[in-house]
């Protein structure tokens, strides 16, 4: 069973049963709280804040708004929201909007490691690798 959803079993089932209509509108209303702290962070920094944890602030949040629709997916038995964007999201978007998709203009993301760095110029700022080296955090460094 995945860990995400035996800790939340673990959290709510003295309250009510994990995967009932009930929790379902719990973890439904759970994301919508999340999703919310999220903005009110991009809402800061957008106003000028410059809080210097942002980006820490801002990958809590979204991992919390991953960790509740990973939830509610279960929740719901339907598929992951991962296997959901690329089966039927991905789909959808590129029979709206095949130039979208055209070869020329697609832009590859840059490639980070897990301590952020653009691997391909930066030192990793949890190891210190350059793009030369083998970083820990992530093969991708070479």
């Amino acid at each position: 069973m995945n860990m995400l959803w035996t800790a939340h079993t673990a959290l709510v089932e003295d309250t009510f049963k994990p995967g009932s209509e009930e929790d379902q509108r719990f973890l439904a209303l759970a994301l919508a709280g999340e999703v919310g702290e999220l903005a009110n962070i991009i809402k800061k920094q957008w106003r000028g804040d410059n809080d210097p944890e942002f980006t820490a602030k801002l990958e809590d949040e979204i991992g919390d708004v991953y960790a509740y629709l990973r939830l509610l997916a279960m929740a719901f038995n339907v598929r992951s929201p991962s296997r959901i964007l690329d089966e039927v999201t991905l789909p959808k978007i590129k029979q709206r909007w095949p130039h979208a998709f055209s070869p020329l203009k697609q832009i590859q993301p840059t490639p980070t490691c897990a301590g952020g760095a653009d691997i391909s110029t930066e030192e990793c700022p949890l190891c210190g690798a350059t793009p030369d080296q083998r970083c820990p955090h992530n093969e991708s460094h070479s």
